[in-house]
């Protein structure tokens, strides 16, 4: 589900909020002195106290199971209590699940929904910002818009509307942090409206004031919204496609003003 990364690769390319927020639950229970043992597509080795394993690796039994997203490839475990960290709309349920972590109450209801669970089982915990990152004075950019998340979130009706924008107020130009390719790779044939949408997104970057920069790590990317003066995140309508919204965070954390939808 996700690309390999691990703790050395979230200041050196992005990251999104469902897998920073791994990183850092997991360097907070190794400092309260569990036993930490992650098991993903990433670099072997210990960070922070945790030691990561590679994906051939078996998982071992465990006191405790927390699955990210999905529960599919853990198998027959051993453990007493298993947990479901959800940060995405459409998570993979197979098996038991004793609790589950949604990172909003919106984002809960959203789940129980879909699976009939009972909400004592639920447990909300909000995805964080690194304030490190924010501190410190940086010159606004005058007439810098910036769009920092998956394309699937709104990002077609921005560009769309971009042209109006730039009528009103000439100097509006819009840098783009995402990595787009991959997600057009995988959809630009599909039989579907998303497909569609990212054909859109692709033809509609080439417009005069649209720049997409592409992937950049946690540090550059919060220096490029410490710059900015204007987030413009409008969402999708298909679908819901944002659970928390950690783009909302870091740019109130980087004093952007926001413009968004409900």
């Amino acid at each position: 589900m996700w690309s390999p990364f691990s703790p050395e690769t979230m200041w050196e390319r992005m990251l999104g909020g469902a897998e920073t927020a791994m990183i850092m639950a997991s360097k907070a229970m190794a400092e309260a002195g569990h036993k930490v043992h992650i098991y993903t597509q990433g670099g072997k080795g210990t960070f922070d106290g945790v030691v990561w394993h590679g994906p051939q690796e078996r998982i071992r039994d465990c006191d405790v199971l927390v699955s990210w997203e999905s529960d599919e490839e853990v198998g027959p475990i051993e453990t007493e209590t298993r947990i479901l960290a959800a940060q995405y709309n459409d998570p993979i349920i197979t098996g038991r699940v004793d609790y589950f972590i949604s990172p909003s109450v919106w984002h809960g209801k959203h789940i129980n929904k879909q699976f009939n669970i009972m909400s004592e089982k639920f447990r909300i915990i909000p995805n964080g910002v690194h304030p490190e990152l924010y501190e410190g004075k940086v010159e606004k950019i005058p007439g810098r818009l910036i769009y920092s998340s998956s394309p699937d979130r709104g990002l077609n009706h921005l560009l769309r509307i971009f042209p109006e924008i730039k009528k009103k107020v000439p100097n509006t130009h819009l840098r783009i942090f995402y990595a787009f390719q991959p997600q057009f790779e995988a959809n630009k044939w599909g039989m579907h409206l998303f497909s569609e949408m990212y054909w859109n997104i692709k033809i509609m970057m080439q417009q005069d004031g649209v720049e997409h920069v592409g992937p950049v790590g946690k540090r550059q990317l919060a220096l490029e919204q410490l710059r900015s003066e204007l987030m413009v995140y409008p969402e999708e309508t298909l679908r819901p496609t944002e659970g928390f919204g950690i783009t909302y965070a870091e740019a109130l954390a980087a004093k952007v003003a926001i413009i968004g939808s409900d």
